[in-house]
This record gives C-alpha cells, sequence and structure tokens, in this order.
C-alpha cells in the first residue's frame, strides 16, 4: 500500500507528539514536587523513590497494552485514550487527600504515559511522508525533553508556594486535555483503517512473528529499547545534581536549575536531530552519538577518578556530562523511538512495539532505582565506566544488526528486513559436506 499523507499534515503529527509532551512533562514535575509530597504526608525520606517510580511500574502496564489498545480503538481512539486517563490521573492527583489515593494516581497516569509512548509514534509513522518520516518521529522525543523543560519551569514559578507541590502536578492536565481535545479534530491512521479492511475482507493476513524477517527485527527492536536505557541516561539525567555536587561543585540548593539547564540542552540538540535525521539517516546518527557517549563516559570516569585531588577535574566532570547528553540528544534519543516505530510489517506493529516499549520502561525503572545502590558498591568513576562498556558494546550491536531505512516507505522497508535476515542468517548456517 502507497503511503498516505493526512490532510491535517503537520497539525495532527504535532498533537500526536503530546503523547511524548505528557511524559516530560510528569518527569519534570515530579522530579521538583516530590521531596514537598513526602513532607506533606509525613512519609520516611526513602518513600521519595516510591512517588516516583510508580508511574513507571503503570507506564510498564500500559505499554504492555498499548498495541492492542492501538490495534482495537485505532491510533487515533488510543490517542483519545491515553489523554482521558492522563487527564484523570492528573485531577486525582491534585485532589488526594491521602497517600493510597495519590499513589493510584501516579499508576494511572503511568498507564496512559506507556500506552502513549506507543500509540504516538505508531500514528507519526503511519502518517508521515517517507521524506520527512524521520524528523516527524523525532518531534516525539522533542515534546518529551521539551515537557521536562516545562515542568521544571512550572516548578520554578510555584514551588515554593504553600502547597505548591499540587499546582505543579495539576499543570500536567493541560499537555493531557491538549491531546485528548486535539485528537478529537483528527483522523484515523488511513494504515490502520486500510488494514482493518483487509482483515474484514481477507480474514487478515497472519504471518505473526514466524518469518526470519520479523523475529530478527523484534530482536533489534527489543535490543534498540534496551539501549536507550542501560547506557544510563536517566541515571545521569536523574542524579546530575548529586553528579556535580560530587565533583565539587558548591550546588546546593540549585538542584532545579540543574534539571533546568540539562533539559534545555537536551531540547536543543533533538531539535537539531529531527532536523537532520532524514538526510543523516537513522544508523549514522545512532552510531555517531554512541561514539560520542562512549568517549564522554570514559572522560567522565577518569575525571571522576581526579575529581578529589585535582579541583581543575570538575571542569572535565562538567564537560563530559554535556557531551554525553548532547550525543545521547542526537543519537539515541530520538533515533530508537523512530527505529522501533517504523521496522516491523502492519500486522505485528501494535503488539511489537508493546513488547520493545515494555523492554524500555522496564530497563528505566531498573536503571534508575539501582543506580545509587550501584554506584556506591563499585564507585561512581567505575559506574561511568561500566555504562562506557555497555555503550560500546550496544554500538557493535547497532553496527551489526540495524540497517538503514531512512527516506523508504514502511513497505520497503519490510522489503529492507527480508533481504537483511536472509543475508545474515546464510551467513549463519554450516555448508554441509558430503561423507
Amino acid at each position: 500500500m502507497k503511503p498516505t499523507v493526512l490532510r491535517a499534515g503537520l497539525p495532527a503529527i504535532l498533537l500526536a507528539a503530546c503523547g511524548g509532551l505528557i511524559q516530560g512533562f510528569d518527569t519534570g514535575g515530579i522530579s521538583n514536587a516530590a521531596p514537598a509530597i513526602v513532607a506533606h504526608f509525613h512519609l520516611p525520606a526513602a518513600a521519595q523513590g516510591l512517588v516516583t517510580s510508580l508511574v513507571l511500574v503503570g507506564a510498564m502496564a500500559g505499554a504492555a497494552a498499548g498495541g492492542l489498545v492501538a490495534d482495537r480503538l485505532g491510533r487515533r481512539g488510543g490517542l483519545l485514550a491515553c489523554g482521558l486517563v492522563f487527564s484523570a490521573g492528573v485531577l486525582l492527583e491534585i485532589l488526594a487527600s491521602v497517600l493510597p489515593v495519590l499513589l493510584c494516581a501516579r499508576v494511572l497516569a503511568g498507564l496512559a504515559i506507556g500506552a502513549a509512548s506507543i500509540i504516538s509514534t505508531l500514528y507519526i509513522a503511519e502518517v508521515s511522508p517517507p521524506e520527512k518520516r524521520g524528523g516527524y518521529l523525532s518531534f516525539f522525543q522533542l515534546a518529551v525533553v521539551f515537557g521536562i523543560v516545562c515542568g521544571v519551569l512550572v516548578a520554578m514559578a510555584v514551588g515554593q508556594h504553600p502547597g505548591g507541590w499540587r499546582l505543579i502536578m495539576g499543570a500536567g492536565i493541560v499537555p493531557g486535555l491538549v491531546l485528548f481535545f486535539g485528537m478529537l479534530a483528527m483522523p484515523e491512521s488511513p494504515a490502520w483503517i486500510a488494514h482493518r479492511k483487509s482483515v474484514k475482507i481477507e480474514g487478515g493476513p497472519k504471518p505473526g512473528f514466524s518469518t526470519p524477517a520479523v523475529q530478527l527485527a523484534l530482536v533489534v527492536g527489543v535490543g534498540m529499547a534496551l539501549i536507550q536505557q542501560i547506557t544510563g541516561i536517566n541515571a545521569v539525567m536523574y542524579y546530575a545534581p548529586g553528579i556535580f555536587e560530587k565533583a565539587g561543585f558548591d550546588k546546593a540548593g540549585q538542584s532545579v536549575l540543574d534539571d533546568l539547564a540539562l533539559a534545555v540542552l537536551l531540547t536543543v540538540v533533538t531539535f537539531i536531530a529531527s532536523r537532520i535525521v532524514d538526510r543523516c539517516g537513522r544508523r549514522a546518527l545512532l552510531l555517531w552519538g554512541m561514539g560520542g557517549m562512549v568517549a564522554a563516559l570514559a572522560i567522565l570516569g577518569a575525571a571522576f577518578e581526579q575529581a578529589a585531588t585535582m579541583p581543575a577535574a570538575r571542569w572535565f566532570v562538567l564537560g563530559a556530562l554535556l557531551l554525553y547528553i548532547a550525543a545521547f540528544a542526537i543519537g539515541p534519543g530520538p533515533c530508537i523511538w523512530l527505529v522501533i516505530a517504523e521496522i516491523y510489517p502492519m500486522e505485528v506493529r501494535g503488539p511489537a512495539m508493546s513488547i520493545a516499549t515494555l523492554a524500555s520502561w522496564f530497563a528505566n525503572l531498573l536503571v534508575s532505582s539501582t543506580f545509587p545502590a550501584f554506584s556506591m558498591a563499585v564507585g561512581e568513576a567505575n559506574a561511568f565506566f561500566i555504562f562506557g562498556l555497555i555503550t560500546f558494546l550496544s554500538w557493535l550491536f547497532t553496527f551489526g544488526l540495524l540497517p538503514e531505512t531512512s527516506g523508504r516507505s514502511l513497505a520497503e522497508i519490510q522489503t529492507i528486513w527480508r533481504d537483511h535476515a536472509a543475508l545474515l542468517f546464510s551467513h549463519h548456517k554450516a555448508p554441509r559436506r558430503s561423507g
């Protein structure tokens, strides 16, 4: 089927990208509201992790169900549901007077965030012209990091007010309602409509995951989703203020400014990536980005070892941290989302993306929850060296298994994967010798 460009065009793509905006806004808001929430409910300090991580638990459940929701309700219907559920979760957060209600609200918001991370990219991938699909899909990650900036700015504006945490969390209802009411005016994905018609007429093509091309794409998609998290980005972002302080910068009381500066850097570089990804290619940006991350993590680890005895080393820590974030934002940040949105055939696209995205959210929860204990056990410098080794192995994985798909239609990409799988598997077949 030839790709169809919606009449709604860019507005539909921007509104669908609001599925990333709700994720980013929640991330930027909760990181600054959590201490006040802990104080309001008279919780032990350790409970702050519970307040922030429950949204990841909800996101995992949302990711697991998101593909099914997108296939049953449609891409547009799924995004409407995400906007409504997220807004309901935010409303519960505002009204929560007891802790169990607040925790349920966090899980509810997470459900919408996890499902939207699948459905938004599905919708954008299916309605974008091939020559612009990479840039348009990058809008999802751009919306995530822009949402973080908005969340931090709201926290700076109202965080010191009595009950400011409710205002911070409550402001998240704005992107949720924009997603819901905006998608009401947008059409459904033509690719999904055509697929539903073919299922009714023909009984539906159901090769599932049985073909080598789909199996290879699934392995690569899940691998790329894991790479986005296990290379350390959320550990670095969540604990950047602590990293600055341990490196010798006197930043006490300025963690919000740290968050804002890093989020702005992510936003600017992600925007640059969205402008060049269709010209440079997904694979090229991923390899260059991961290469920069390896170099940055090596410098970061070496500088951390010297920071206690050599005051000048802290500037290397700062430079390496900024290089790492910029390299992530030019490569794995936007490019992995667009890769896993375009590599699967229509009949398995929903469930395959659920599997890959669930892997991403699980790795996010695992890395962010274990990094403090992990870095304490092995030392901060060694933690960064280990992340560097993981990133180097990820570079090898990407170099060996990911073909370039820039500028190709979704149908042409399936041909690329069939050829790629045939070539790869043929190299692993041992020739038989006659006795």
